[in-house]
């Protein structure tokens, strides 16, 4: 299952993946990931259905998602972070990716909690 990464002001993911955790635990979070749709078109119609603002979705939110889980969430930064890890490189069968590991391929980004 993918979660569409919250956009600014938005939720739904952020309760969603609190309430799973809470219901079923972190285990059954292993068949769970997180996209952005980074640039991925948001348009909002009015009740006419005509548009009156175009936008487009932030590839940081999976970031700000993961960032919401632990911060305000209280998740361990390890589990938060399967999301758009090991579960992404798990369901493509991707040998070796989604884990810090020494390897040639190693794809190592950091970040602090803010």
């Amino acid at each position: 299952m993918d979660f569409t990464a919250d956009q600014d002001g938005e939720t739904q993911s952020f309760d969603a993946l609190m309430d799973w955790g809470r219901r079923f635990g972190n285990a059954a979070l292993t068949g769970v990931s997180l996209s952005s749709d980074g640039f991925g078109s948001l348009p909002k119609f009015n009740s006419k259905g005509e548009l009156e603002e175009y936008a487009v979705a932030s590839p940081s939110a999976n970031l700000d998602t993961i960032r919401r889980l632990v911060l305000q969430g209280g998740w361990k930064l390890e589990d938060a972070l399967v999301f758009s890890t090991t579960n992404p490189a798990s369901f493509l069968a991707f040998k070796n990716k989604g884990s810090v590991s020494l390897s040639p391929s190693l794809i190592l980004s950091t970040c602090t909690p803010q």
